[in-house]
């Protein structure tokens, strides 16, 4: 018989979902922000800030409670391998070192482009998308690798 313990794929999509929506509030300011203003230094911190909450949300709740907002709203929560505790620290950093590693080299590609092109504005749409597909594809094969 098939442990469904571990058949959790449909519900952290779910919980992706519900942390979306928790992280929406951002996006709406992002856009409104990013429409007044021309100021590339407010855009760029603007971008760093929420990459930093980002991880602090991930990163923290995993830690400190097992689960985000998403993963407990669907009744899911990520333990340590011997099932009895939550995540260190260290191992929730690792955890998400794919995604802190993308998102590193977005920056870095960033950085890179800004002080190469003098098309700015242009720069900002390079940088999601750099960021955002293999995040997309690496959140995709965890859902079939666990669910």
């Amino acid at each position: 018989m098939e442990n469904l313990r571990y058949k959790t794929g449909l519900k952290r999509f779910g919980a992706a979902m519900i942390d979306g929506v928790v992280f929406m509030p951002f996006v709406f300011f992002q856009n409104w922000l990013f429409d007044i203003t021309e100021s590339l230094a407010i855009k760029i911190g603007w971008t760093i800030f929420v990459l930093f909450i980002s991880f602090f949300y991930s990163i923290f709740l995993h830690y400190k409670y097992g689960q985000t907002v998403g993963k407990w709203v669907t009744g899911v929560k990520v333990l340590n391998i011997d099932e009895l505790k939550t995540m260190t620290f260290k191992q929730c950093v690792l955890r998400d070192s794919f995604y802190l590693i993308t998102e590193f080299l977005a920056l870095l590609y960033f950085t890179y482009m800004f002080f190469g092109s003098s098309q700015h504005e242009k720069l900002f749409d390079n940088y999601r998308e750099f960021n955002t597909y293999p995040t997309l594809i690496w959140t995709r094969s965890e859902e079939r690798r666990v669910g």
